[in-house]
């Protein structure tokens, strides 16, 4: 017996070997930036992120992360096809760096104005927290007996290397950071319009 889906999957995994040496420099400039910020409302307790540093000067911009661009590109556009979306042009809309040391995490979120969200983890120390995802069918299926049905929150475990891609409308957080070794991601979005505001690097 085989279950029938009535949608494709909420959120896509593959893996990517991200270059530490080249990224960590390019994290601690963009931490120095005087736009980065520490803990709330993008963060709480030890928590740092890039978020509000000027578009120009983003993650996706940066020749030494080229390839890792070029390379989600073409996984979302295998999603948008198992999504049955149409060819539209895509474009990264903004990204940035989050990082959580011991006792940081990041509150729950969605990511506005965007199609989909991207959630690399460049470097995921032993105990540094995995993400979380609240299922949009709980309000349905809360009534379910099973144990599982009465917990919204659903936990995916992550390791240094894994890409995940999911709606942006999909909301999510992460667990705290209980490593002595900071946590590290680089999130992204990819929006469709095909007008919009330089610079933007389109895919």
């Amino acid at each position: 017996m085989k279950g029938i889906d009535l949608s494709p999957p909420l959120i896509f995994r593959d893996r990517f070997n991200f270059d530490l040496d080249k990224i960590n420099p390019i994290v601690d400039e963009l931490m120095k930036d005087e736009n980065a910020h520490t803990g709330p409302p993008f963060g709480i307790g030890a928590s740092r992120t890039t978020f509000k540093v000027v578009q120009e000067k983003q993650p996706h911009f940066h020749p030494d992360n080229k390839l890792f661009v070029e390379w989600v590109g073409v996984r979302i556009r295998q999603v948008m096809k198992i999504w049955l979306d149409e060819p539209y042009p895509i474009h990264i809309s903004n990204s940035w760096y989050n990082v959580h040391e011991s006792g940081g995490w990041q509150d729950e979120h969605v990511h506005a104005l965007s199609r989909w969200s991207i959630s690399a983890y460049l470097d995921v120390p032993l105990n540094s927290g995995n993400i979380l995802f609240r299922d949009p069918l709980h309000e349905l299926t809360r009534n379910f007996t099973s144990e599982s049905s009465q917990h919204p929150w659903k936990i995916i475990p992550v390791s240094t290397g894994d890409v995940l891609i999911f709606p942006s409308w999909l909301r999510h957080k992460t667990e705290v950071c209980k490593s002595a070794d900071r946590r590290l991601i680089w999130s992204l979005n990819v929006g469709y319009e095909t007008v919009v505001p330089e610079p933007v690097l389109h895919l």
